[in-house]
């Protein structure tokens, strides 16, 4: 299937069309919790995952969509989240969902018992494309009263010492005609990432904190957004660096409507 990351933006995207995805992890003072993903695509993107339903990749799970099963078309995706959450996420509900535009997708309910034991993707892995560690976030947590909830970049636990990524060769240059000719492709593509808490956050050194002081966004990247950017443009074709790296630079630009958060260092959020 393709490479969807939520920032890098793979070939078949390219000529597919939007995802709008939204994860949210909610996480009680005792460490459990539940996740919620929710995943639409666009018409454009549906019609071509039907179009090629015959010339699915071997050892995928895809199948055409049918009355009794209607998220057979999905099945290779929905399979590899619970993979991405470290494996410890129990799938409790899988729906068909439609967003507010009326694109089809799907939405999962996952549970977990200790946060300790969910890793937070920052990218959605194809198949045969391995996330980078520091693509991925440990969570640290005390229970309380007044619970800490501390994301940890993977990398700083995971990653063997002496350990480099091998050179790539450099992005290619933005092109503000090709970026004019993908806007409407790309109308509506967003890729969100929060962390919710049942009861109220106390401290947060990290994140976008929610009026009603329940959740922090650790990412929200309206790609739509960032196509007119040169330099967000280059970073987004960038294969050479994680999803975590691009976080940092990225949270540097001023762009309309995006949030995102410096994950390559730890993230603390206290509730009660």
């Amino acid at each position: 299937m393709m490479k969807m990351n939520w920032i890098v933006v793979g070939a078949a995207a390219l000529a597919a069309g939007c995802i709008e995805s939204r994860t949210v992890v909610t996480v009680k003072n005792d460490g459990s919790g539940r996740i919620v993903v929710e995943e639409y695509m666009s018409p454009q993107l549906t019609a071509m995952m039907d179009q090629f339903k015959d010339t699915i990749a071997p050892g995928a799970t895809n199948k055409p969509a049918t009355a009794a099963d209607p998220l057979a078309m999905f099945a290779d995706q929905i399979e590899k989240k619970n993979r991405e959450f470290g494996g410890k996420a129990r799938l409790e509900k899988r729906e068909p969902a439609a967003n507010a535009a009326g694109w089809k997708g799907f939405r999962l309910t996952y549970a977990f018992d200790d946060v300790r034991q969910v890793l937070l993707p920052l990218g959605t892995s194809a198949e045969g494309d391995e996330e980078k560690p520091s693509d991925r976030m440990k969570v640290e947590f005390t229970p309380g009263q007044k619970a800490v909830l501390r994301l940890v970049p993977a990398a700083d636990v995971d990653q063997p010492s002496g350990v480099s990524a091998a050179p790539a060769s450099p992005p290619p240059e933005a092109n503000p005609q090709m970026a004019a000719m993908m806007a409407p492709m790309f109308a509506g593509m967003r890729v969100s990432l929060a962390i919710a808490v049942d009861g109220r956050i106390t401290r947060n050194d990290g994140g976008y904190v929610a009026s009603d002081g329940k959740s922090v966004t650790l990412l929200d990247v309206p790609v739509d957004k960032l196509l007119g950017h040169a330099e967000a443009m280059k970073l987004m074709m960038d294969k050479s660096i994680g999803d975590a790296e691009k976080a940092r630079l990225l949270a540097g630009l001023k762009i309309d409507g995006l949030q995102v958060t410096d994950v390559t260092r730890p993230v603390t959020i206290e509730f009660e």
